[in-house]
């Protein structure tokens, strides 16, 4: 395990891996509610919104993507990185996402309203 982030309201973790699969869990990790796959490298963040409807991941693959966190559906790629992305974040209305490349000071950014998440 790679990277562990809380949802907003601390019901739900994300765990990134390095086979590149991100798991959501119950506060009480028993077993994992939801695994999400599609990434070919090590997703290094992963950002869960209030009440776990959707999660944006970042990966060594130099992609981010936004998924349907309680079914595991990949909604959207973000593609444009020449570099690993190590950080992604939503802004705290929901509507934009940033990322991070190691070392490269590059952005990529996305309005979910337009993209009908």
């Amino acid at each position: 395990m790679d990277k562990v982030s809380w949802s907003p309201e601390a019901k739900y973790l994300a765990t990134g891996h390095e086979d590149g699969t991100v798991r959501i869990w119950a506060r009480t990790p028993e077993s994992a509610l939801v695994t999400l796959s599609g990434h070919t490298d090590t997703v290094y963040q992963g950002c869960l919104v209030s009440g776990r409807t959707r999660i944006v991941t970042a990966s060594g693959d130099g992609t981010a993507r936004i998924w349907n966190s309680a079914s595991g559906e990949d909604l959207q790629v973000f593609e444009g990185h020449t570099g690993r992305i190590n950080d992604v974040a939503w802004s705290p209305d929901g509507a934009w996402i940033v990322t991070g490349e190691r070392m490269a000071g590059k952005n990529l950014g996305g309005d979910n309203r337009q993209s009908n998440l």
